[in-house]
């Protein structure tokens, strides 16, 4: 910690105004990200506290965490696309301080209460004020950044295309089957498999395509009595329009009645064609048809993912999401049959789609 406060302190210093405070750093826990967090407690004698959060970067910062293509972006895609969602007026964290050759940046303190965390502390059928919060910020978000292939975002440099859509899908037949079973497929199973993907990557690929958050999930919401503010958005690209309404109503880490989903469903499709987001005449129908393909390539890619995170960086904590994952893309299938070829493909290899 020595070093990382003699780092941080005259930041601290001048962004309080404090010649000698008392500072105390205090580690935050992380998700899988490669970044680290620590709240900083600034004070003096004879005046009130103030907090801060410090984001400590990796030294190849700038490098997607997720799957992308192409070469790391020279300015750090954090900042980037920070700055474009606050030239749009949407609620992002302040930045306080950027100091991208130390590998810091110190950042506004939004307390600990992310959606998930008010999920908890409410019974489940006061979830329903919180996820309209979240549908009508998404389609604010949507709204606001309807520029975004046509700005100087990071975004609209990479994409949901074929081969990023394609890549996702071997990465589930690599860690969600062949790494979780501990064998390998045979070349024809496997080679089966990719041109059932590859059908379904096609249909998703006609799905408009929008500035996407990429991970809008209620770990990466942040709640407040008066907003829900944005965070982690730096993997934002150009995709489906639903990616970002599947992460948050399938969320890993949250089982909603689906009599929920449905209704944020329809809240999303009704506030998106009064915003004219939509195709002009699509039905509520139509939106449920994308949300259920999307639902089978995200959540396939989230349970592969999260064994990767097991046997590649170690670290075992997203497990016990695995199999929630998988239970979204089974009722997803249940409510596309035309889908039915895929999950017979799958279902001899991943016990919840049999």
């Amino acid at each position: 910690m020595g070093p990382l406060l003699d780092m941080v302190a005259p930041a601290l210093r001048e962004i309080t105004g404090l010649k000698k405070p008392e500072i105390e750093l205090v580690k935050l826990k992380g998700d899988a990200s490669t970044r680290s967090y620590y709240r900083a407690l600034v004070g003096a004698k004879g005046k009130p506290g103030q907090s801060y959060v410090v984001m400590v970067l990796p030294g190849d910062a700038a490098k997607s965490e997720e799957a992308s293509k192409g070469k790391a972006p020279k300015e750090l895609p954090f900042l980037n696309v920070h700055r474009y969602l606050k030239s749009k007026d949407l609620p992002v964290p302040e930045i306080h301080h950027e100091a991208i050759k130390e590998g810091f940046l110190i950042l506004e303190d939004l307390g600990d209460e992310t959606m998930e965390r008010w999920l908890l502390s409410h019974k489940p059928d006061e979830w329903a004020e919180a996820y309209a919060r979240a549908v009508d910020l998404l389609v604010d978000m949507q709204a606001a950044t309807e520029d975004a292939a046509k700005s100087s975002c990071v975004a609209k440099t990479r994409s949901f295309d074929n081969e990023l859509l394609m890549w996702e899908c071997d990465h589930f037949i690599e860690f969600g089957i062949e790494a979780r079973r501990n064998s390998k497929l045979s070349r024809p199973i496997r080679a089966e498999m990719s041109r059932n993907f590859d059908l379904l990557v096609k249909e998703l690929l006609k799905i408009p395509t929008h500035f996407v958050h990429r991970d809008y999930q209620s770990r990466n919401l942040m709640f407040q009595k008066d907003r829900v503010v944005l965070i982690d958005f730096q993997d934002a690209l150009m995709g489906p329009i639903v990616y970002d309404l599947v992460a948050l109503l399938r969320d890993s880490y949250v089982d909603l009645p689906n009599s929920l989903v449905e209704q944020m469903i329809k809240r999303y499709a009704a506030r998106a064609n009064e915003r004219g987001l939509l195709p002009k005449g699509t039905t509520d129908a139509r939106v449920k048809e994308w949300f259920d393909l999307q639902t089978l390539q995200r959540k396939l890619k989230d349970a592969g993912r999260f064994v990767y995170i097991d046997r590649v960086k170690k670290n075992p904590d997203f497990l016990p999401y695995v199999p929630n994952s998988l239970k979204f893309v089974r009722e997803a299938f249940r409510r596309r049959p035309e889908w039915e070829g895929l999950r017979r493909k799958l279902a001899p290899y991943v016990n919840e789609l049999a």
